[in-house]
């Protein structure tokens, strides 16, 4: 897919993206295209023709390289569970350091989020060992 942004620039990122499976994720705010403290990057990516979604460095890089910074998806609307729940504010303890701390245990790394009253999100991706 070739990504636009609204200065007219078009960047190629056709298969870029390490895998295909769908990946279902909870949407908590928008990128509003008048922010004046961010008035070049929003105007750039959130007033184009094209949607726009922030992900966080551990989901990005499990859809392709963070090093690309921008790719195109696929996507479509769902409806949120009953059981949805608002997320959590994730001030208490940034997600890195969890990351840090549990390098390769996702259960230690739940049961840590819960103890300070956060969650934390998987992603479908390639094996840690994928050459990219």
């Amino acid at each position: 897919m070739t990504v636009r942004d609204n200065y007219g620039q078009q960047i190629d990122r056709n298969h870029e993206c390490y895998n295909q499976d769908p990946v279902t994720v909870v949407i908590t705010d928008n990128c509003p295209c008048d922010y004046p403290n961010n008035a070049y990057s929003n105007k750039r990516w959130c007033c184009g023709d094209m949607d726009h979604f922030d992900l966080g460095i551990w989901a990005f890089k499990k859809f392709a390289d963070p090093g690309k910074g921008v790719v195109g998806i696929e996507y479509q609307e769902t409806p949120c569970p009953a059981d949805f729940q608002q997320p959590l504010n994730p001030s208490v303890q940034k997600p890195s350091s969890l990351l840090r701390q549990y390098p390769h245990d996702l259960d230690a790394q739940h049961a840590a989020a819960k103890a300070f009253g956060q969650k934390v999100v998987s992603f479908s991706g390639p094996p840690d060992n994928a050459k990219v």
